[in-house]
C-alpha cells in the first residue's frame, strides 16, 4: 500500500484508491484513520493482492479544498443519520410487525362491517401520527444516504447503507404506494355496512397482509443494514483512536 502524505483529520470513507500515476485529480493525502479504513477492508478483499495501491483524497474541482473539520463533521452527521435510520427502521418494522402479528387476524375473527369500519378508522387516523413522520420521512432520507454513500463512502459501510436504502425504498415505500394504500383508498370509499365491502373485505384481508408482511421483512432488513454500517464505523473509529 503507498498512501499519500499524512494529514490531520478523522475518519471520512471519502477517498480514492488503486488509481494511476496519471491521475492529476488527487491531493496525495490521506489522513491515519482513512489508511486504517482501508487495511481493514483488506482484510476479506483481495482485490489488491500482492500489489500497492495507492491512497489519497480527490482533489476538490471548484473552490478551496475541504479542510480536516470539515471531513470529520461530515462523517459525524453521516453516522448520526445512519443511527437514526436504524432507530426508524425498527419502529416502522415494529408497527407493521403488529398488523401482521394479531390487528389483522382479529379484524378478520369480526362481523365484517365491525371489521371494516375499525380498519377504515385506522387509516383515517394514521395521517396524523408520528408512524407516518417516521414513514415518509425515512422515504425522504434514504435516497440521500445512498447517493452520498454511493459517492463519498468507500468499502462495507457504502455497501451496507446503499442495501439498506434500497430494501426500504422498494419494500416499504414502493410496495406501499403501489399496493397498500390503494387497497385501503378502495376500501375507505365503501359503505361499511354494504355488501359490496364484505365481499371485498374477503379479498382484502390475506393480500393486504401479504403485502404488508413485504414492509415488515424490509422494514426490518434496512434496520439491520443501518446497524451493520453503523458497527463497521463504529470499529474503525475504535481502531483508530
Amino acid at each position: 500500500m503507498r498512501p499519500g502524505n499524512f494529514s490531520k483529520g478523522g475518519h471520512t470513507c471519502s477517498y480514492r484508491h488503486g488509481f494511476t500515476a496519471a491521475d492529476k485529480s488527487l491531493e496525495l493525502k490521506i489522513s491515519h484513520a482513512d489508511v486504517a479504513d482501508f487495511m481493514l477492508l483488506q482484510l476479506a478483499d483481495d482485490t489488491y493482492l500482492r500489489q500497492s495501491p495507492g491512497l489519497s483524497y480527490r482533489r476538490l474541482e471548484l473552490g478551496n479544498h475541504l479542510t480536516s473539520w470539515r471531513m470529520k463533521m461530515t462523517a459525524g452527521w453521516f453516522l448520526i443519520a445512519s443511527e437514526v435510520s436504524v432507530i426508524a427502521c425498527g419502529l416502522v418494522a415494529g408497527v407493521f410487525l403488529t398488523f401482521s402479528d394479531f390487528v389483522m387476524k382479529s379484524l378478520a375473527a369480526t362481523k365484517p362491517a365491525s371489521g371494516i369500519e375499525s380498519m377504515q378508522i385506522i387509516n383515517r387516523k394514521v395521517y396524523k401520527t408520528l408512524f407516518m413522520v417516521l414513514l415518509l420521512g425515512m422515504s425522504a432520507l434514504s435516497p440521500l444516504l445512498i447517493g452520498y454513500a454511493y459517492f463519498y463512502v468507500s468499502g462495507s459501510t457504502s455497501s451496507w447503507v446503499i442495501a439498506g436504502g434500497t430494501i426500504y425504498l422498494v419494500g416499504v415505500f414502493l410496495v406501499s404506494l403501489v399496493f397498500n394504500v390503494p387497497m385501503n383508498q378502495r376500501l375507505d370509499a365503501m359503505e361499511y355496512s354494504s355488501s359490496d365491502a364484505a365481499s371485498y373485505w374477503k379479498t382484502y384481508v390475506p393480500v393486504w397482509s401479504f403485502w404488508n408482511h413485504i414492509r415488515v421483512c424490509s422494514s426490518a432488513g434496512s434496520a439491520i443494514c443501518y446497524l451493520f454500517a453503523c458497527v463497521y464505523l463504529a470499529k474503525v473509529t475504535i481502531v483508530t483512536v
